[in-house]
């Protein structure tokens, strides 16, 4: 178990009673916690894509597909890759349906 320290914050009490309230009895460490740990390891993936980013050897612009070098092609590249993955996920709900009738039919005739 990781060593745990004893701290001391100051808090707006509303806020503090209202977390209170939602949380229920002895969570507040816990939530503390888990907020502090997510923040953390957001600011170390900000450090790595920073160190990353400088280390390119050129503008970023001249890594990137073409279409994302404008907000316009972004727009139509993101557009399109949802409209990707709705059929993806549509054609998927048909063959789990067809195979789940497959199935029901096999079960019904005791096979």
């Amino acid at each position: 178990m990781e060593t745990m320290v004893r701290t001391h914050v100051m808090l707006p009490k509303a806020l503090l009673e209202e977390a209170d309230g939602r949380l229920g009895n002895r969570k507040r460490s816990e939530l503390i916690t888990s907020l502090l740990a997510e923040w953390v390891r957001r600011e170390r993936l900000s450090a790595a894509i920073d160190a990353v980013l400088a280390h390119q050897p050129g503008p970023l612009d001249d890594n990137v597909p073409e279409e994302w070098k404008t907000s316009e092609g972004a727009a139509k590249w993101v557009h399109d890759l949802r409209r990707l993955e709705s059929g993806r996920d549509r054609v998927f709900q048909e063959w789990t349906a067809e195979i789940a009738a497959e199935d029901a039919g096999r079960a019904a005739h005791g096979g």
